[in-house]
């Protein structure tokens, strides 16, 4: 799943999105992912479903994202 993500330095590279997935669940009505956030491992939700979108060529009903936990690099919450 390749996409043009934005740099620190403004400019944009092509990364590989799977990267950035550490898990995810697909419900009913819904889409529970658990991406990369962090120094350089950052992936904005949006930038997936926008990609999504794109290569599916498909419309999503309207949507939001929201963030429920945070997790350290061990994957254990943070406190």
């Amino acid at each position: 799943i390749e996409a043009e993500k934005k740099t620190k330095k403004g400019g944009f590279k092509t990364v590989d999105l799977k990267e950035f997935i550490k898990s995810f669940e697909i419900g009913q009505t819904s889409l529970s992912l658990t991406l990369a956030a962090g120094g350089s491992n950052n992936l904005n939700p949006k930038l997936l479903l926008d990609t999504f979108i794109s290569k599916c060529e498909t419309k999503l009903p309207p949507y939001t994202v929201t963030r429920t936990m945070l997790y350290n690099g061990k994957m254990e919450c943070f406190k």
